[in-house]
């Protein structure tokens, strides 16, 4: 799946971040693969069920760590425990995408239908402490379209928006994408917490 998002700078994210594609590739069920082309501030994640490995190749800088999980969700937990952020969109791709969707949620409501595209979706909105969600879900399969998320707890209520395509599911995967390990010229560094 592609996704193309747009960051509010207010978030606080380099330039290189702000916009751009990602391309997610996953294998239930616990194998991640994303990659931001962004320039010089390119990023790639790869998760094999076992290691975490973070890199920018054209800074030839990377994080790699044990990590175990047994499921996109658990993945996405235990990165956000140990290390203070969430993979991209690992919510909408987990097995159980509803309970990690609406976890913390303290109303939701759907709001209607709307057009992503020439898509026809079926507009949620939902609301927890210090974030707005919104997803458009296609009306005939299901998928999510579009995932914006306004950020009400920080000053001038920044927002991130993304835009989903090319989605293919049950395709052939590239197995090594889980397993991609750094150039050797890369130096390895350690991943702090981020928050």
């Amino acid at each position: 799946m592609t996704a193309k998002h747009q960051l509010d700078p207010a978030l606080g994210v380099g330039a290189g971040h702000e916009k751009g594609p990602m391309q997610i590739t996953v294998k239930r069920p616990n194998q991640f693969y994303a990659i931001q082309q962004a320039g010089e501030e390119t990023r790639e994640i790869a998760f094999d069920g076992t290691t975490l490995c973070l890199m920018h190749p054209e800074l030839k800088h990377h994080a790699m760590e044990p990590l175990k999980a047994g499921s996109i969700e658990q993945f996405a937990d235990r990165v956000d425990e140990r290390f203070g952020f969430r993979p991209p969109v690992a919510e909408l791709l987990a097995g159980d995408a509803a309970t990690q969707l609406f976890l913390n949620v303290t109303s939701a409501r759907v709001i209607g239908t709307e057009r992503v595209g020439w898509t026809r979706c079926q507009r949620l909105q939902f609301k927890q402490e210090g974030i707005v969600g919104d997803l458009w879900v296609g009306a005939k399969d299901k998928l999510p379209r579009r995932y914006r998320l306004t950020f009400t707890g920080v000053s001038g209520s920044p927002v991130w928006d993304i835009r989903f395509s090319k989605w293919e599911l049950n395709g052939s995967v590239d197995e090594t994408l889980f397993t991609k390990r750094p150039a050797k010229d890369s130096i390895k560094v350690t991943m702090l917490k981020s928050r």
